[in-house]
């Protein structure tokens, strides 16, 4: 959908479809309409902890056409009516006045597993608060060294104070990446077990893994642990070994069906329990409409992790940035010397997997390389006559790059003072 209607999809919109397969059964052509009222925050960490942190806070509404061979929604149309005031929207409304929104999607067909999120910010669209747990996220292993890899994630959530007595549910989530590129799937994922933990209620499918539970049978202090095995296959146009880290969601929030929770219809509108919004949803057939209400819905988001890729043509390497130290500090372009670069990779990988002979700095190739002993760091000499010809300068940028055994290609740069 958000390709068709230049929709750029909230990350929150991925929890509508927990919600919705998690309350109804599915039948006919079920489609889910909810509102949000969100609190979130994201990092790019494997970590949260119960620290101060500032989230961005918005409203949501979203359509989700639940995968169930039902059929289309056909030319929707999402109307708001609001005594709030918005300053900015994803995507912008079609039609807007004093307290109403409406975004028309006409000669637009929503498919299934397709979603239609619209979010409004206020003025002050920020909190800062304390997410009331510490959560954690491991990997293993972290790459891809295979053509096909199982990784096992793990995830622990201490609960460190009370939540909101009016909370009402709590979820753990595990989804898996992807690594595309220019519309191709480089790596291809799938959640192939998932391990129960004792209280909680587990559900998945390939791309997902859930665990739930009522917020007041958490125990504070206690230390639980949620494990899942992804399968992972990368292409035959995806060279080396990339990192490959699902997501991780926890969110806690207040959340309402309305009674009747289904309406066979063209429309229905969902309104919040505050009344400050009420959000229409219309299309030119009848659908399965299943109508949820969420109020005050916490996310924390661990994103996920994957490698950079090298730009086209096929085949795609894995790019990995290094760390490099260039030695002297100060070159003189006339001398026939040599220089040095130390070379350091990121973790999980190791710089006595690069291929010397591939090395190259600024024209010059490298000319011998050693492991410096106890460090993960590669020691490469270039002679200075094999420079490309380079303007002196007070500093002067020099790039190394090379491949490692595997065909990942590894970059990084140093600057200097080059003199004549």
């Amino acid at each position: 959908m958000k390709k068709k209607c230049s929709i750029t999809v909230m990350v929150i919109s991925f929890i509508f479809a927990i919600y919705g397969a998690s309350i109804a059964v599915v039948q006919g052509n079920t489609v889910n309409v909810q509102i949000e009222h969100d609190y979130n925050y994201n990092t790019s960490e494997d970590f949260i902890n119960n620290e101060p942190l500032i989230l961005s806070v918005y409203w949501l509404t979203n359509l989700f056409n639940r995968p169930n061979d039902g059929g289309l929604v056909v030319n929707p149309v999402i109307e708001w009516q609001t005594d709030l005031n918005f300053d900015l929207f994803n995507p912008e409304p079609t039609t807007s006045s004093d307290g109403y929104y409406k975004w028309d999607f006409t000669g637009i067909n929503v498919e299934e597993s397709e979603m239609v999120p619209i979010s409004g910010y206020e003025e002050n669209n920020t909190l800062i608060m304390r997410p009331r747990f510490n959560v954690s996220r491991s990997v293993e292993p972290k790459i891809l060294a295979d053509d096909t890899t199982q990784q096992i994630v793990t995830v622990t959530l201490k609960l460190e104070e009370e939540l909101p007595e009016d909370m009402n549910s709590f979820w753990i989530d595990i989804g898996s990446p992807s690594i595309a590129y220019l519309g191709a799937d480089l790596v291809e994922s799938s959640f192939i077990s998932q391990v129960p933990v004792a209280g909680w209620n587990a559900s998945n499918n390939l791309f997902q893994c859930q665990w739930n539970i009522d917020p007041k049978n958490i125990e504070i202090g206690k230390t639980y642990t949620f494990m899942a095995t992804l399968e992972s296959t990368k292409s035959v146009d995806l060279v080396g070994s990339p990192i490959f880290t699902p997501s991780v969601w926890v969110f806690y929030g207040k959340w309402h069906q309305p009674n009747p929770s289904v309406v066979t219809s063209n429309s229905v509108t969902v309104s919040d329990l505050n009344g400050h919004l009420s959000a229409t949803f219309t299309a030119d057939n009848i659908v399965d409409w299943n109508l949820l209400f969420t109020d005050s819905l916490y996310i924390f988001r661990l994103l996920p992790v994957v490698s950079q890729i090298t730009p086209p043509p096929p085949p795609f390497h894995v790019l990995i940035p290094a760390d490099v130290t260039i030695k002297p500090e100060t070159l003189n372009t006339k001398s026939n010397g040599k220089f040095t670069a130390f070379v350091q990779l990121p973790e999980p990988y190791d710089a006595a997997d690069i291929d010397v002979s591939t090395v190259t700095c600024e024209g010059a190739s490298a000319i011998k390389g050693t492991i410096v002993k106890g460090f993960h760091v590669l020691k490469l000499k270039f002679n200075r006559q094999d420079l490309n010809e380079i303007e002196p300068g007070e500093s002067i940028e020099f790039t190394v790059t090379g491949n490692l055994e595997d065909g990942s290609i590894f970059e990084g740069k140093d600057s200097i003072r080059v003199n004549k």
